[in-house]
């Protein structure tokens, strides 16, 4: 390794040159750098010129071997200078200081070395920004894929994928060839592992410290949700990201011991494909859970009073997994909330009957029933009200009305079932004395259902059938005008309106508190 001052004192580098050997050269630069030996920087395969510096050792050295082999490989545009591919040549070069000297941890980063620290600090860039810092960073990305073992293939397979692509497209190409499936699959575990957070044995999201000991870890915007005396609150989740970035969210709920709803609303989940939306669950007395697949769930909600849902932290993870020039950015324009309180949040599950026998004319018999059967109300958190839901269920409409015709009568007959998720409510009203019960309910829209009804009609004149579509306009549910009381802790909701259950019409409910 030739010293450049002793070939040529105070003048321009002299390189060996005419053979095929690499030239290393120690040089009074201020950092190590590999450029190509000779021809143009057009991304034709080129031999390289690796010149160090004294404080160089044999990591850095490693790092400019491999910038020397990737010289070699035909690529659609220069990789040196301000070539698109410039981030990946840093990134492998780095990856190839972890492979050829595992134990040193330079790549890692510090105050002095770029390195993991520089990527995971600023995880809403994208994987090619380049910035004399994020790109040596990147080399996780290439880690991640390489695995536990850090097999070279996926990185010998992208530069070769690269003489006739991009670099993203390159990746892509390779690793849909290799089998990982491409950005869509890959990248949604990559963003996980960066998290890197969770120091239990086992824990999911650590394989970088297991491997390699990377302390490290990616930057997330820390919550601790508080109610501050009121019964409901609310966190607007608020990120723009472009393509192959992430943002980190981590929620603590263990601060406030009030809080016992706990809700997530993204109204725009699964518009956007690339969009990926990830949650990783701690529960009280229970280990970190693997994280949960949010990115088409528009809204998801835990009951801290069932042990099995009293969540202690959150961490939602957002990525944009696109990688194409054209793929928009995701963004929340505040259609992703989290939304917590402190009304009691448990489901209510029952049933509902309306009777109604008021005769359509004069002398008619007349009979609808409306019964709401195997009925379950979740509480809505996206409202500062004690609001419950109907999520399941079905309503059961029939009705019977014979009535005069000519010197004979008419029968008509309907029936029909419909879903009664969405169509019914009820909420607890603060009262002097503590809370009231009342329910209703909630048209169906943009119109009504209609129930087929079958009529015939017989008399001394003939008999005929026919049919006709009556509107489902009917209040099924509903408690009066009047709320009724409720007393905090119970059970049960049962009741009738009006009480005199031989009125021609009324409602009864019987609801049971899910435990």
């Amino acid at each position: 390794m030739p010293d450049i001052k002793a070939l040529n004192p105070g003048g321009p580098p002299i390189y060996h040159g005419g053979d095929s050997r690499l030239d290393i050269l120690l040089t009074t630069a201020g950092r190590a750098v590999t450029t190509p030996a000779a021809g143009f920087c057009d991304g034709s395969a080129l031999g390289g010129v690796i010149e160090l510096t004294p404080r160089s050792d044999k990591v850095e050295l490693a790092h400019e071997l491999m910038h020397a082999i990737i010289l070699a490989y035909p690529a659609l545009t220069c990789q040196q200078g301000l070539s698109e591919l410039r981030w990946m040549s840093e990134a492998t070069a780095t990856w190839a200081q972890q492979f050829t000297y595992p134990q040193s941890n330079v790549e890692h980063g510090n105050r002095t070395h770029r390195g993991a620290k520089n990527y995971l600090d600023s995880p809403e860039v994208p994987l090619n920004f380049r910035d004399d810092g994020h790109e040596y960073g990147a080399y996780l990305w290439f880690f991640h894929l390489a695995g536990q073992g850090n097999d070279p293939t996926v990185v010998k397979a992208t530069w070769e994928a690269a003489a006739g692509n991009n670099g993203l497209n390159a990746i892509e190409s390779a690793i849909q060839r290799l089998g990982f499936g491409g950005f869509d699959a890959q990248w949604p575990r990559f963003v996980l592992n960066n998290w890197n957070r969770v120091a239990a044995d086992n824990g999911p999201y650590r394989k970088y410290f297991a491997w390699d000991r990377l302390r490290h870890q990616v930057a997330q915007a820390d919550f601790e949700p508080s109610l501050q005396g009121s019964s409901w609150a609310n966190i607007p989740i608020a990120y723009v990201l472009p393509g192959l970035t992430a943002t980190y969210r981590h929620f603590d709920f263990t601060k406030d011991p009030n809080i016992r709803g706990i809700g997530f609303q993204n109204l725009a989940a699964g518009n956007v494909p690339t969009a990926s939306v990830q949650a990783i669950i701690k529960i009280k007395n229970q280990p970190w859970r693997l994280a949960e697949d949010w990115s088409g769930v528009h809204e998801k909600s835990f009951c801290r009073d069932k042990p099995e849902e009293d969540v202690e932290e959150i961490a939602l993870v957002i990525a944009n997994r696109g990688f194409h020039a054209g793929d928009p950015e995701i963004k929340d324009d505040g259609q992703f909330n989290l939304f917590y309180s402190a009304l009691p949040c448990s489901d209510w599950t029952g049933s509902t009957m309306y009777r109604d026998e008021r005769p359509s004319v004069p002398g008619a018999v007349t009979l609808t029933t409306i019964e709401g059967r195997d009925l379950r109300f979740h509480v809505d958190l996206t409202t500062n009200r004690a609001v419950w839901r109907a999520t399941e269920g079905t309503i059961i409409v029939q009705m019977s009305d014979t009535s005069p015709f000519e010197d004979g009568s008419c029968t008509l007959t309907a029936a029909g079932i419909f879903d009664a998720k969405d169509h019914a409510e009820f909420v607890l009203l603060p009262q002097a004395n503590g809370l009231a019960f009342a329910g209703t309910s909630l048209p169906f829209l943009p119109r009504p259902p209609t129930v087929l009804a079958i009529v015939s009609c017989s008399s001394s004149s003939g008999s005929f059938t026919y049919t006709v579509d009556s509107f489902f306009l009917t209040v099924w549910f509903h408690t009066g005008a009047t709320p009724w009381p409720f007393v905090p802790g119970s059970t049960t909701i049962t009741g009738t309106y009006p009480s005199d259950t031989a009125a021609p019409v009324h409602w009864t409910w019987n609801f049971a508190k899910v435990q």
